[in-house]
């Protein structure tokens, strides 16, 4: 297969954790440079960059949560079950009097408070601790399953609600300037999908996609029923497809073609490979 330039900028998921992660290293940061300045009191110069950048680090963090709340918001607004609707509150830290922003789904929220329930149950000697134990386990496993199925529905919705898409690019262009003002380079799985030149896409494709692989595995909704991965370079690792109802495990290999059954339906790709991979996915 031909290959093509690899371009980029579409951002899937939450960043709720790395910015609570950022919130508290930024702290720690403007705390340095405080003291730095108190040491240097010839260079005042120092303190004012230093309070600009924390009012814009400030800012941005606010634009961050308000970039989150809308992605959330129309998630809730078209998803499937309201156990998955997700709500974000601010919690305290242990032995801290600091707080920092949480954001959970219904459904993790009841098994964390079942699991909760059931430890608090055995440390206190109750008769039936082993049936509670049980429960805790089977309310993990629970919160375990409904949190794949939330990661596929959103990813199944930010690839057919137009709204929910462009929440999540705001939230994510939101994320990149957050961290370059930081100073620091954001490794995002990247994706850009090549449009036709002259009605036409490479080997007669009818979708094609060129990725770039970061922190994150990629999805994609399959829409139509065969396609094809190409590697341009690194490593890709695992390739499953999630359908409703049936799930399939490939082993990748170079320019081969997967044809799904018929009567497979509402399928997601799920690509993970090593960091910086790049490879494009053909569908036909």
């Amino acid at each position: 297969m031909r290959r093509s330039k690899l371009l980029s900028l579409v951002v899937l998921g939450s960043v709720a954790a790395v910015a609570n992660a950022a919130a508290a290293q930024e702290q720690s940061g403007d705390g340095a440079v405080a003291s730095k300045s108190r040491e240097a009191p010839g260079e005042p110069d120092i303190v004012v960059q230093g309070r600009r950048l924390g009012q814009r680090l400030a800012k941005l963090r606010v634009d961050l949560e308000l970039a989150e709340d809308a992605v959330y918001a129309r998630f809730n607004e078209i998803n499937s079950d309201d156990r998955f609707d997700i709500h974000c509150r601010e919690q305290s830290v242990y032995f801290s009097h600091s707080k920092q922003r949480v954001c959970q789904s219904n459904s993790f929220h009841e098994q964390d408070a079942n699991m909760g329930e059931a430890a608090a149950r055995t440390w206190q000697g109750d008769p039936g601790s082993s049936i509670e134990r049980g429960s805790g386990a089977g309310a993990w496993s629970e919160q375990q399953r409904m949190q794949k199925l939330l990661r596929e529905e959103m990813v199944s919705l930010s690839l057919r609600d137009e709204a929910l898409h462009q929440a999540i690019k705001e939230l994510g262009d939101k994320q990149l300037e957050y961290e370059k003002v930081r100073g620091r380079e954001l490794a995002d799985t990247r994706e850009r999908e090549l449009r036709s030149v002259e009605g036409d896409l490479p080997f007669g494709a009818q979708r094609v996609f060129e990725v770039k692989i970061g922190r994150d595995p990629w999805s994609q909704a399959l829409t139509q029923p065969t396609f094809a991965i190409t590697l341009f370079s690194g490593e890709i690792r695992t390739i499953d497809v999630a359908c409703d109802g049936h799930s399939k495990d490939l082993e990748f290999a170079a320019d081969v073609e997967w044809t799904l059954p018929d009567d497979w339906s509402a399928c997601i790709l799920t690509v993970r490979a090593q960091e910086d991979t790049t490879f494009a996915l053909y569908q036909f």
